[in-house]
């Protein structure tokens, strides 16, 4: 079968309805595209199709007396927020990294506990210092005016952060103001301070400073929270006080569901992750990653070859080289993540190309991509 090469993205959208039984799709394929075929090895690489791209929901079943709670978890970048939800959930759905703005788009996430027959759905929003991003921005504040409940976390080490925290809070105390203004004081949602990462600071004493000044600065609704999100400390009584905040109201969500992300979504933010942890710099903030084939293996049984490009910018073609020493590692950890993720044995493919724009790929490679690979067999060795 011969590759048709075609312009274009398969971009995920960052909208997705929550409707109970329905199939929910994330992906937009601006074309429908061809398969690399090589058929005296057996290898068939095809692009994601629905099952990889859309998620299918049980139906959403409240039970009686129900509760629910929608909190939102906002605060400077790099306090560990998407940390802290995975720690919420006990599930991995938000990217994590060292570096600022690893979260890009609100990202949801369930908690459902049965005994109370209490469910709170998570909202983590992107950082609010670092550099002015718009979009960014925006997904932040429309968490917040979507809650019940906004955490705010901040780094309890990083003392010198305090001083913008502060700033932070200010304009936090403006935009609840205008929407109580608004829409009434019901619609204004309540606060409370988390102080993470306490697992890093020696002075204990340093923590009840911190929690007086940042307290002296806004007028939180509930009590302060010291926790550390990776050890799991404290975790459990700020779960606790979650679920008593809830109110009657029916759940959103399907018991048993912790996330809404599709296979390919879940499998590109791992890989996103990957980047983050290994490219210094703003090396990760220039790539774009394009899925070029999602492909159900027989041999092994229930394996999985997952391949995916990373685009450089055209302008910035020589970083290839720093992208190039860096792969192996990059999939090697992408790899293991994915294994876990899926339960199933996971081949990822890494490739590098140049995007002139969102809409145009120019290949690096003298041919196709899904063709190369084709050609290498099933066999071949994972980059």
């Amino acid at each position: 079968m011969e590759l048709v090469r075609e312009k274009g993205f398969t971009r995920v959208s960052p909208a997705a309805k929550m409707a109970s039984g329905r199939r929910i799709s994330l992906v937009a394929q601006l074309r429908p595209r061809s398969a690399a075929v090589r058929p005296s090895l057996g290898l068939t690489l095809q692009r994601a199709d629905e099952t990889a791209a859309s998620l299918s929901l049980p139906p959403v079943e409240s039970p009686e007396r129900s509760r629910a709670l929608t909190c939102c978890i906002i605060g400077p970048t790099n306090a560990g927020k998407s940390t802290l939800l995975n720690t919420l959930i006990n599930a991995r759905v938000s990217a994590v990294s060292a570096k600022i703005h690893t979260t890009r788009e609100n990202t949801l996430g369930y908690l459902t506990d049965l005994p109370s027959r209490t469910q709170v759905e998570f909202v983590d929003a992107p950082g609010a210092l670092g550099p002015d991003v718009p979009s960014l921005h925006r997904a932040l504040w429309d968490a917040v005016r979507g809650a019940q409940l906004a955490l705010v976390v901040v780094d309890a080490a990083d003392v010198p952060s305090h001083r913008q925290v502060g700033r932070f809070l200010d304009r936090l105390a403006r935009e609840l103001d205008e929407l109580e203004a608004a829409e009434g004081p019901e619609r204004r949602p309540l606060t409370a301070l988390v102080l993470n990462k306490v697992d890093i600071v020696n002075k204990k004493e340093r923590l009840l400073k911190a929690s007086a000044a940042l307290h002296g600065e806004f007028a939180f609704d509930g009590p302060p929270f010291m926790v550390s999100a990776h050890t799991g400390d404290g975790v459990d009584h700020l779960r606790g006080w979650l679920l008593l905040q809830a109110k009657p109201r029916q759940w959103t969500m399907a018991a048993g569901v912790t996330h809404v992300q599709p296979p390919l979504t879940r499998a590109t933010e791992i890989i996103r992750e990957a980047l983050f942890t290994y490219l210094d710099r703003e090396l990760p903030y220039v790539l774009e990653q394009r899925n070029l084939g999602w492909t159900e293996l027989t041999n092994p049984t229930q394996g999985l070859r997952i391949d995916q490009q990373l685009l450089i910018p055209r302008e910035r073609k020589s970083v290839r080289k720093i992208l190039e020493a860096r792969l192996p590692g990059i999939a090697t950890s992408a790899r293991q993540q994915l294994r876990a993720e899926f339960g199933r044995p996971v081949f990822l493919h890494l490739s590098i190309g140049v995007a002139s724009n969102v809409f145009e790929l120019e290949s690096a490679r003298p041919h196709d991509v899904l063709q190369m690979l084709a050609d290498r067999g099933p066999d071949a060795r994972e980059t």
